[in-house]
């Protein structure tokens, strides 16, 4: 019996089980952002014990390439892999949920939920982003990180260029907590 034939809907000669390799999927859809919000400190740090970067090099930038050892972790390998295979549909442009700093970092233990996202990095002028002056960053940082940021926000302007809205699988993981499994699932 093929698992379409069972996961068909009973008027149609299937069984209505439910699609379990979608359910996988959105359990981990709902792993991915705990690593985009940056917020469970506990789980990061345990998952990340041996990571080179920030999570969001890892989710964005393709660390996993440059870190190999990124993808012999039982956990990470498949909830990296589903995100590689959703991470298509979205737009090709950096989105501005990406923290910069904490993807040159890595430093989760110092910042926990204090890093500044790309949204509040950047003013839009025109039609272009632009990075804000150091003063006018409601987060204090250092010449040092600013620099840093600035680097990041050169070279990220130049390859990808930023997003301009949100697409609906990044609503979904950005959004609330509530039945987030069953919003990836349908």
């Amino acid at each position: 019996i093929k698992m379409k034939v069972l996961c068909d809907t009973k008027e149609r000669g299937g069984l209505d089980l439910p699609n379990l390799r979608l359910y996988h999927d959105a359990n981990c859809l709902a792993w991915v952002k705990d690593w985009i919000g940056l917020k469970n400190q506990k789980l990061l740090q345990l998952e990340g014990f041996n990571n080179r970067g920030g999570w969001h090099k890892y989710l964005w930038f393709d660390g996993h390439k440059v870190h190999k050892d990124f993808k012999h972790h039982y956990v990470r390998r498949p909830i990296l892999n589903t995100w590689l295979k959703y991470k298509r549909f979205l737009d090709s442009k950096i989105p501005l949920w990406i923290t910069p700093l904490e993807a040159i970092t890595g430093d989760t233990k110092e910042k926990g939920e204090d890093w500044l996202k790309y949204k509040d990095l950047l003013k839009k002028e025109g039609t272009e982003y632009q990075l804000k002056r150091r003063e006018e960053i409601s987060y204090k940082y250092d010449w040092w990180p600013y620099r840093q940021i600035q680097d990041k926000f050169i070279s990220d302007k130049n390859k990808y260029g930023f997003t301009e809205k949100e697409s609906e699988l990044e609503k979904i993981l950005l959004g609330e907590d509530q039945k987030l499994v069953s919003k990836c699932y349908e």
